[in-house]
């Protein structure tokens, strides 16, 4: 009963990681994009 229960941990903890990274990968192609336009402002000016 013990393992079960850390294994619903485990699964709690790894669905966690999983939406957070989804997140910081949004975040991180944001950034990505806005530094894209950016550059193409320089470039343009």
């Amino acid at each position: 009963r013990e393992y079960e229960a850390v294994n619903e941990i485990e699964l709690a903890q790894q669905k966690l990681r999983s939406r957070m990274n989804r997140r910081l990968g949004r975040i991180v192609n944001m950034s990505v994009r806005q530094c894209r336009q950016l550059g193409f402002l320089h470039r343009v000016h």
